[in-house]
Order: structure tokens, then C-alpha cells, then sequence
């Protein structure tokens, strides 16, 4: 699959002020390819955007939930979500913003690494201690958060919760889905270093992919499950 590349300018209004420091504003390279131009987005939360009607989940990191709560070095409790939110706002600003990937995850969202002026605001995110690496599927932020916590930047001021683990908690008990290839059960659910996504029949991917139950995986019998 070719990779989505989605260029905006962002105009928003983000709540609160943050700094940012100029050492946080980090660069890396991008890839040429087509780009298509959306209209103005919005900032979802401090993992994700959307760029016109396009859901955007940036990749390899996982920021709190817009409704989670973290405690300060003095232990008072703090709306740490919104504050992630925030500081993704306060990062892009009005700038170009450009997000290159070649996944979809199983809510329909585009993972991507998102670029202001070449600079990379997934490891900004990281760097800033906002957000932190998500190791489960990506390696690529590690170093990134190793430094944010040992400055003790953003979240690592005080104590929190990771991510995946509060969403884990809050989230209710599933009804289990057989991981068994019933004939009319053909769509796979596949876990890559990007997330969860799943392949249908015909599509690129679909022959070359296992599915491996020890992993999480599991065969869906239609899109909405799979979602």
C-alpha cells in the first residue's frame, strides 16, 4: 500500500498555556510521496488528529486519555489528559502539518507520523513528556522517553498511570471472539509494530498474513467486528 500523506495547516485554540523548550523540537526525515490537502483539522486528544475526515493515530506513542487523572510531585491529582492534549495543540500551532503512513487500525485511523516543518511531533510528544513510547508495537520513541523521564518532564514530575494500563481498567468486559476460521469468518485480525489493524480478502497483505492466537490475534466474521 502507498503511504497516506495528509498536509493542513492547523487552526485551533488550545486550552491552558505550555512552554515549549527549543531542544524539543526535534527533526527527522520525511519521504517523498503524493500529498493531498484536507481542509482544517482538530486535535483529538494527545495521540490523535484528524485532517479533514480522516482519523489521525500517531504512531509508536501512547499519550493519557483525555479523561485521566495523574498525580503532580507535590501527589496532587491533575487532569493530565487535557494537558497532553493541550501541549500537542501548543506543539503543531498554526503550522503545516504533514502525516505520513501506510496502516489502519481497527477504529478506522490512519497511523502515522506526523511532521510541523519537519520536525517529528510524535517524538516531540515523547521528548515532552506528554506522552510515552509505545513499546508494545514500536520500538522508535524509547530514547525519546528515556530523556523525558530523566529530566523529569511532563508526566514524569510526578506519578502516573501508562496509557494502556488505565484504558484497561476503565475498559468493560468483552464478550470473546472465537479465534477459531469458521468458513464465513474470513477477515484477519492482525497485531503489527503499528497497532491493530485487519486485512480482507483480496487485499495486499491478506495471503502473506497469519493470524496467531498466543499474540492476541483472531479471525472476525465482518468489518464491524473487526472494528
Amino acid at each position: 500500500m502507498r503511504p497516506f500523506l495528509i498536509v493542513l495547516v492547523l487552526s485551533l485554540v488550545a486550552g491552558g498555556s505550555i512552554g515549549i523548550a527549543p531542544e524539543l523540537l526535534l527533526f527527522a526525515p520525511r519521504t517523498t510521496s503524493p500529498t493531498v490537502s484536507h481542509g482544517a483539522p482538530r486535535i483529538i486528544d494527545g495521540d490523535t488528529v484528524q485532517l479533514g475526515g480522516q482519523r489521525i493515530r500517531l504512531a509508536g506513542i501512547d499519550a493519557p486519555e483525555t479523561s485521566q487523572f495523574c498525580f503532580n510531585d507535590e501527589g496532587s491529582r491533575y487532569p493530565c489528559g487535557r494537558k497532553a492534549t493541550n501541549y500537542l495543540a501548543k506543539l503543531v500551532g498554526s503550522d503545516p502539518l504533514t502525516c505520513e503512513g501506510d496502516e489502519m487500525d481497527r477504529y478506522g485511523r490512519l497511523i502515522a507520523i506526523c511532521y510541523a516543518k519537519e520536525k517529528d511531533i510524535n517524538a516531540a510528544m515523547v521528548a515532552g513528556g506528554w506522552a510515552v513510547a509505545y513499546r508494545h508495537y514500536s520500538p522508535r520513541y524509547i530514547s525519546e522517553e528515556e530523556m523525558a523521564k530523566a529530566s523529569l518532564a511532563g508526566l514524569w514530575q510526578g506519578s502516573f498511570q501508562m496509557p494502556w494500563a488505565w484504558r484497561q481498567d476503565k475498559r468493560p468486559a468483552e464478550i470473546p471472539v472465537s479465534t477459531v476460521h469458521a468458513t464465513a469468518c474470513d477477515i484477519k485480525g492482525n497485531i503489527s509494530d503499528n497497532g491493530k489493524i485487519y486485512h480482507l480478502p483480496g487485499g495486499r497483505w491478506y495471503e502473506e498474513t497469519t493470524i496467531d492466537p498466543a499474540r492476541g490475534e483472531r479471525w472476525f466474521c465482518n468489518e464491524r467486528e473487526a472494528r
